[in-house]
């Protein structure tokens, strides 16, 4: 490389720089250093290399966690462990989730430097230097340990050598073994709920090792150990230039094909305060062969991003640089988005990794640094589907955690309170997730993952437009919150490579009226499947069953957008299913009308949404800023927000859950429901209430029979389904019947059910929406699994969603909901069954107050018989 040495970047200016004063002591611990042998192989660093450049095309996931800074005192076999074990369970949760490969990078052996906002402090009315990490100086409020030490330097050293020495003997010992994966232990920490998902994890692990075993494959070789690299922030460059050793290039057949690794570790980056384009950080990097990393926050504008990218990684290799993003929970919206524009239109293929901690780092009244675990799952939940909007990967998280059961970050199950934060508060620097957290992290994740996995099934689909077929027919532009908004001309013919063609019929938007017709627009979107390359326009297009769905923003953003309406293309390939596009409406929208025309919708403008409520348990549109709670008003206090304002719903919400006691012998939140359920029947056993029994399903067993004892026994077969132990002299010559589970919402099922919380819509609380139908199935059917012995009454041979009352069915959504982590769906259908239930008994109240008047006639209504009883009205 040009003008590159391990030393070029002394002519560079630099940030962040440790003055030392004993100039000789530093020369000899660099000397020291350059003399040791390297702490990671070239080998190790390619493996990680080939690993990053999957994530990067999206194959693979990476999970990245350690200490915020580590302490010469950590080195030890306890906290090795805690560490690793903990991000070996973590990994196995995601693996299970987004069934992929998980790439495990610690914050381990060398995150000793630390950048400070300041470079001195006072304390006790005493001013030194700042804390800056064991490998620059002392913790200890002194001048004397606040100097720089180079003689940290070299146990720096020493101290990542060791932890890396007991990290490679432990992990090749059976550490990582995956036929013992219990053995990973979860600590006292955990709660119930947390281990008896993570060991239903296991189970599943060991059932599938155990039948690969049985086939014949060979399960002893690949799952007894794992690869864990080390990682940290390449601050302290006098450190790191000692370390750098020009060696071949493994996978490289050429011998004089060789580069400069860093070898401190597997993985360095840089920091969002030292990555300037001129500076001496960036410069050493750019000269290094190691994968990196690079901090970004709302300080780097898209332009400079870019030059960065050419300046560390001119060649463009996939996964060599990972995009470590840091914005916060309330300003990844307004970041992100043309971030994610400028590197896709730019040719570079990064791995793109969301450090969701530092940008939500805040103080309590008392002063002390904390973060809300609502923040750090609400920055990564916004950052995973602006992502997949914009047709990008998410490929991981970057977290500071630890195994240590601390008291250091506010919320998560635990409900952990700013008040509580004393009890085992023992960061040296920024606060981390505790084992409980993390783990819960994790689950939280890999559920988003799952849920939309389950999405794809249902026929989800992405859509690529040419630039180049734009050009004549459209125009594109973003508006202020990161939707890209395309102006269609409609066309009287089909362009080439179009993926979908409209008539030029208009028909009226199916909301719930009888006709029941599919919404057809005069316009041709023209588009082709392609790779991810920086001619293409890419939107991801959510599938939506319901037809009509009006999207809720908050009120801010009512005041200066029109809202959009999501409204369906129905294609003319049969082998496309149909496709949901959010059209401009030139009104307000209405949520009582249960018909929608295309009167009311513009037609030039269709507007492709980048961040809508993209997994199964939030199916709303949201501006991208807008919080993971309801909007228009702040998130309940739940057991699992303790962060929230307490309102009057807490006590209520809280009783309602612990009424419903955890279900046994099952994890609904894991259930695959293609597999038999054996406490129920899977068709009715006297067929539907309201139908009229055939002569054949009532005939007297006697006259079938003269023997009482083989006519009892031919009625037998009728409890065959479930699971009975009575003997079958005569089975069922009938075939067996392949009705779907009574609980799934068909497209009539959802219309009749919206149509219902139509009548509700001026009680319902504020933001309430509906998730697609296939969410309220699986919330349902996890009610059914887990927690039907509480409700004992409702027959689940002859249930059917479009007769029970909506209050119930959101009651029992309310249970599936809570029970599968989706907290804010829960408290949403408790707050929306509370108000139809509070309606329904005002109705009753008003309607029998109203009948005892006398009218014209001197009677009462009560004493009148009721042309429209209750049973019979809206209400």
């Amino acid at each position: 490389m040009d003008n590159w040495t391990p030393s070029s970047w002394k002519s560079k200016p630099i940030k962040q720089d440790v003055v030392y004063s004993d100039l000789d002591g530093v020369q000899s611990a660099l000397d020291k250093l350059q003399k040791l042998p390297p702490l990671v192989t070239t080998q190790e660093i390619h493996n990680l290399k080939k690993h990053l450049k999957n994530v990067a095309l999206g194959k693979a996931f990476v999970l990245q966690g350690g200490d915020c800074a580590e302490l010469f005192d950590y080195c030890n076999q306890d906290m090795i462990e805690a560490k690793v074990k903990l991000l070996l369970q973590m990994s196995l949760v995601l693996i299970w989730g987004a069934n992929k490969p998980v790439v495990r990078i610690g914050r381990i052996a060398g995150q000793f430097a630390k950048p400070r906002s300041s470079p001195m402090e006072t304390i006790n009315g005493i001013e030194m230097p700042s804390f800056r990490g064991d490998n620059i100086n002392g913790f200890a409020a002194t001048p004397e340990a606040r100097t720089p030490d180079p003689s940290r330097l070299v146990s720096a050293y020493f101290h990542s050598s060791a932890t890396l020495n007991y990290l490679r003997a432990s992990l090749s010992s059976g550490i990582a073994d995956l036929h013992s994966p219990l053995d990973w232990g979860l600590g006292h920490v955990i709660t119930p709920s947390i281990k008896e998902k993570y060991e239903r994890i296991v189970t599943r692990v060991k059932d599938a090792l155990r039948f690969m075993h049985t086939v014949g494959i060979d399960t002893d070789r690949g799952v007894e150990t794992v690869e864990v690299f080390t990682s940290h922030e390449g601050l302290l460059l006098e450190y790191e230039q000692s370390l750098p050793r020009l060696q071949r290039n493994p996978s490289s057949s050429s011998p004089s094909d060789s580069s400069h690794y860093a070898t401190s570790a597997h993985f360095i980056w840089i920091g969002d305060r030292t990555r300037q384009l001129d500076g001496a950080h960036v410069e050493f990097f750019r000269g290094i062969a190691n994968p990196i990393g690079l901090k970004i926050g709302p300080s780097i504008s898209p332009e400079d991003l870019v030059k960065l990218l050419d300046t560390v990684n001119p060649t463009r290799e996939i996964g060599k640089v990972t995009l470590i993003s840091r914005y916060g929970a309330s300003k990844i919206s307004s970041h992100l988005p043309a971030h994610i524009a400028a590197v896709q239109a730019s040719g570079h293929i990064p791995v793109w990794q969301c450090d969701p901690m530092h940008g939500n780092t805040q103080s309590t009244p008392s002063g002390i640094k904390t973060r809300h675990f609502s923040d750090i799952l609400s920055e990564l939940r916004q950052a995973l589907e602006i992502h997949r909007a914009a047709g990008s990967f998410l490929g991981g998280m970057h977290l500071e955690l630890t195994g240590e059961a601390v008291t250091e970050c506010v919320g998560g199950a635990g409900g952990l309170t700013e008040e509580g934060l004393g009890e085992r508060y023992t960061t040296f620097c920024d606060p981390r997730l505790n084992e409980k957290q993390a783990l819960e992290l994790a689950f939280l994740v890999a559920g988003f993952y799952r849920e939309w996995d389950e999405e794809k099934e249902e026929g989800s689909m992405r859509l690529f437009i040419s630039a180049e077929t734009l050009d004549d027919q459209a125009t594109a532009k973003n508006d202020s919150y990161g939707n890209t908004k395309i102006s269609l001309t409609p066309l009287k013919e089909k362009p080439n490579g179009a993926l979908i063609e409209q008539n030029q019929q208009q028909q009226s938007v199916m909301g719930f009226s009888d006709t029941n017709k599919q919404p057809e627009l005069p316009c041709t979107i023209p588009g082709k499947q392609g790779d991810r390359n920086s001619d293409l326009l890419t939107h991801h297009l959510r599938l939506f069953h319901s037809d009509a769905i009006v999207d809720h923003r908050d009120p801010e953003t009512l005041a200066s957008h029109q809202s959009p309406q999501r409204v369906r293309f129905t294609p003319n390939d049969p082998n496309i299913p149909p496709i949901h596009v959010a059209h401009a409406r030139d009104t307000e929208p209405v949520c009582n009308n249960s018909t929608l025309s295309l009167s009311n919708l513009t037609s030039s403008e269709a507007v492709f949404t980048s961040c809508p409520g993209t997994s199964a348990q939030d199916n709303r549109e949201a501006p991208l800023g807008s919080s993971a709670g309801l909007s228009g008003e702040s998130p309940v206090n739940t057991p699992h927000m303790p962060w929230a304002r307490s309102t009057s719903n807490f006590s209520d919400f809280a009783l309602f859950i612990d009424s419903m006691s955890t279900p046994y012998g099952n994890d609904p939140s894991m259930i695959c429901f293609d597999q038999a359920i054996l406490n129920f029947s899977t068709t009715p056993l006297f067929g539907a209430l309201n139908s009229q029994p055939s002569q054949a399903q009532w005939q007297d067993p006697v006259a079938v029979s003269s023997d009482p004892v083989m006519a009892r026994a031919s009625e037998s077969h009728l409890f065959d389904e479930f699971t009975s132990t009575f003997p079958s002299f005569k089975p069922s010559q009938s075939a067996k019947s392949t009705r779907q589970e009574p609980w799934k919402f068909t497209q009539q099922d959802w219309n009749h059910f919206w149509a219902e919380i139509q009548v509700f819509m001026p009680v319902l609380p504020p933001g309430f929406f509906l998730p697609s139908r296939h969410t309220m199935t699986r919330y349902v059917a996890t009610y059914f699994s887990g927690f039907h012995r509480h409700l004992l009454f409702l027959h689940i041979p002859t249930f059917s969603p479009t007769k029970c009352p909506v209050d119930l069915l959101i009651a029992m959504a309310t249970i599936g909901a809570q029970s599968g982590f989706d907290h804010n769906n829960a408290v949403m259908f408790f707050k929306a069954s509370f108000a139809i239930v509070q309606e329904r008994l005002r109705y009753c109240k008003a309607e029998r107050c109203e009948r005892a008047f006398p009218t014209e006639d001197g009677l009462s209504t009560e004493s009148q018989p009721n042309e429209f009883p209750l049973a019979r009205s809206p209400i």
